[in-house]
């Protein structure tokens, strides 16, 4: 039970596969992108270090403490995230049970459970895996993508927060899209803060294995935002699944570039 916890926010769903997801799709008008937004988004990259400094970034290895609320203290343990790009990421964990590893290579997801038990996963979110923990490659790609659509949300609070909320998504033909079903699994919810313009959340859904329509929550959060040859990158991260924190990430070492192959993304 708690290794399925563990890995629930790579494996919650496993019903519609990545490349379902990677279909060109010829779109009758052209996307929405809100000037403001755009704008907003800019200005939140310019903050993280620009697009030029950002795409010096090849990879990054990061290290620290990480936390699974299973029970209400929570388990930690140390934690190793290797990304690659946006393809390929890898989560290794140490806890009291052994090592949980999860990875993501090209759109195929696995995650091996401390007893060595390795089980397939698949769902949307392995498509962009590698800029889950780094908002910001996302933002840069969505601003030169002309097929996704950019919306501004406005102001959004939650917990007490206020921040300046935007929308990605890729846009698809009626006929490859009748329902929108795959629009909105390719949503993701950016959220600003509008006076350090830094990202401090990001939220996309998931289908269930008896619904394909994306209803299931994943939030993340970022916080304690370093500077790094020049982009910010942040240093606290956590997860939650429908608003229950799921997993906390503190990283006390970062390292851009350190040469990660096709061999760092194997079991």
């Amino acid at each position: 039970m708690r290794r399925s916890i563990a890995f629930a926010v790579f494996s919650l769903l496993s019903v519609l596969p990545a490349s379902l997801l990677a279909q060109q799709a010829t779109q009758a008008t052209p996307p929405q992108r809100d000037p403001q937004a755009v704008s907003v988004l800019r200005q939140s990259l310019a903050t993280a270090g620009g697009a030029q400094a950002l795409a010096t970034v090849l990879d990054f290895t990061a290290t620290g403490k990480i936390t699974y609320y299973w029970t209400e203290q929570g388990e930690v343990g140390t934690v190793t995230v290797k990304s690659r790009g946006l393809k390929q990421f890898r989560l290794e964990a140490v806890v009291s049970d052994g090592v949980l590893t999860s990875i993501v290579d090209n759109g195929q997801a696995r995650h091996k459970d401390a007893d060595g038990t390795v089980r397939p996963m698949l769902n949307q979110h392995t498509e962009n895996a590698g800029a889950m923990y780094l908002p910001f490659a996302e933002i840069a790609i969505a601003l030169i993508d002309p097929a996704t659509s950019i919306t501004d949300l406005g102001m959004v609070t939650e917990n007490g927060q206020t921040t300046h909320g935007i929308r990605l998504q890729k846009t698809f033909s009626a006929r490859d899209d009748s329902d929108k079903t795959l629009s909105k699994l390719t949503q993701r919810d950016i959220f600003i803060d509008p006076s350090t313009f830094l990202v401090v959340r990001t939220r996309d859904l998931s289908p269930t294995r008896s619904n394909p329509v994306p209803t299931i929550v994943h939030d993340v959060t970022f916080s304690n935002y370093k500077p790094l040859n020049g982009v910010l990158f942040p240093f606290s991260i956590a997860e939650s699944v429908n608003h229950q924190q799921i997993i906390a990430i503190q990283f006390d070492q970062v390292k851009f570039n350190n040469g990660l192959g096709d061999g760092d993304f194997q079991q």
